[in-house]
């Protein structure tokens, strides 16, 4: 049998998780559209992302053309060098003296150099023809032997000596850049990219030409039709060495690590980085012409610009609904769990006579419920039988003044004798005197 203790535990026990059950149910159930909002959002952030990306990808498609297109002029112009019917002569001419036939055929050649350039109008660069086996330089309508002379007077790179600017110019076959940077031109500094074109053609010596492609032309091209001037743009060649960059974030560039994640064999793509604890975009396109990438990073920040509405939109949404949802679960639950409780409470004083019934703490409130109303039913049908042997017994010792309140008894119990006549048997059991206990 259950002690008071037991009986007081039990009761606590079965009212209070009653509640808490239909409490934590219902707010299980409002994490359902909280989930979804939560989905809802990410869903918002990935689209703001990938619309900042193809925005990129559409702006950087439109730099790489209009460079690659400028990069075409300038390889026409220097074609049309090489194959200059004058131009392994003038290879040969090393300081003629001055009212020579050669002097002549240089002026020549330089009025027929000035007219290849000005016949590109897309074209608003200037160049020098480089000439080692002569140490010759034609620049304008100049000639200048002695390179080293021309370029400590005419031509001087902030991030190179003579030596050092010598060997790379001459060095390599095929055309390529050299990084923005500072150029003193006849003592007049400016931020340019050159691009190198060896010239290949003839049998006197290397020659290669310079173009000069300045920063303001090369901000053209990044910027373009684009209103929004806070990009953050590079220009590097194969070995991920910067060419050129416009940017308004300020960070490293070595932090980037650009040429290391950038797939070699897809043209254009994308990918995420983090710096400095903050996560970017990077999207990367490369040339047509030539194995230059241009590039663009992009704060994540920026694509979070776009859904900051959605984000306080669902955020307050949020709130809202956990508020009143939580109210409405206590509400819920108060409701649902109130006639349990108080159905267990009626069995608590019957909960005690229940015999050989352990004490379970890990019952439930439905069989706690169960086992008393089982134990009612029996309760209730003993007492049945009771009262019926009660009310004939009664009827037999003429306990009744009338007929009516035979009925009357009979009523409350379920026995209809509303007649005119009544049968009774008397059934007298014989024991043997050995078998009378």
């Amino acid at each position: 049998m259950w002690g008071v203790e037991e009986m007081k535990v039990k009761r606590f026990f079965s009212t209070k998780r009653v509640f808490f059950r239909f409490l934590l149910q219902f707010i299980a159930f409002l994490l359902l559209p909280v989930i979804f909002a939560s989905s809802l959002y990410l869903s918002s952030v990935q689209q703001a992302e990938q619309s900042c990306i193809d925005a990129s990808l559409i702006s950087l498609r439109h730099v790489r053309n209009e460079f690659d297109s400028y990069v075409r002029a300038l390889d026409q112009v220097a074609t049309q060098i090489m194959f200059e019917p004058q131009l392994n002569k003038m290879a040969t001419i090393s300081r003629p003296d001055y009212g020579s036939l050669e002097v002549y055929s240089i002026q020549q050649f330089g009025e027929s150099l000035k007219s290849k350039m000005s016949s590109s109008p897309h074209i608003d660069t200037s160049f020098i023809l480089l000439m080692e086996n002569v140490s010759a330089a034609y620049y304008k309508d100049y000639v200048v032997f002695d390179l080293e002379f021309f370029y400590n007077n005419f031509l001087k790179y902030s991030d190179y000596s003579f030596d050092e600017w010598n060997n790379i110019i001459f060095q390599y076959k095929n055309p390529f850049f050299l990084p923005e940077g500072q150029i003193i031109k006849e003592g007049v500094s400016t931020n340019a990219l050159t691009y190198v074109f060896p010239l290949r053609a003839g049998y006197t010596g290397r020659k290669t030409v310079l173009f000069f492609i300045s920063k303001e032309k090369l901000e053209e091209f990044c910027t373009g039709t684009e209103s929004n001037l806070n990009r953050n743009i590079y220009i590097l060649d194969s070995e991920g060495k910067l060419l050129f960059n416009n940017i308004s974030c300020d960070f490293e560039y070595n932090n980037l690590n650009l040429s290391l994640q950038i797939d070699d064999k897809q043209i254009e793509g994308f990918y995420f980085d983090t710096i400095e604890s903050e996560k970017y975009m990077v999207v990367y396109a490369r040339s047509q012409l030539k194995d230059v990438i241009f590039t663009e990073v992009i704060p994540q920040s920026l694509a979070m610009e776009k859904v900051i509405d959605i984000k306080q939109t669902t955020l307050y949404m949020v709130i809202a609904y956990l508020i009143i949802g939580i109210l409405s679960a206590i509400s819920f639950a108060q409701r649902n769990s109130r006639p349990i409780n108080e159905l267990i409470n009626k069995l608590i004083p019957f909960s005690h006579k229940l015999d050989n019934t352990p004490h379970k703490k890990n019952v439930n409130e439905y069989e706690y419920i169960t086992t008393g109303v089982d134990y009612l039913k029996i309760t209730v049908e003993e007492s049945y039988n009771a009262l019926n042997d009660i009310f004939l017994d009664r009827i037999f010792n003429g306990n009744f003044n009338n007929q009516d309140e035979i009925k009357q008894a009979g009523e409350k119990l379920n026995i209809n004798i509303d007649s005119s006549h009544y049968c009774a048997a008397i059934i007298k059991f014989v024991y043997p005197d050995d078998k009378k206990d």
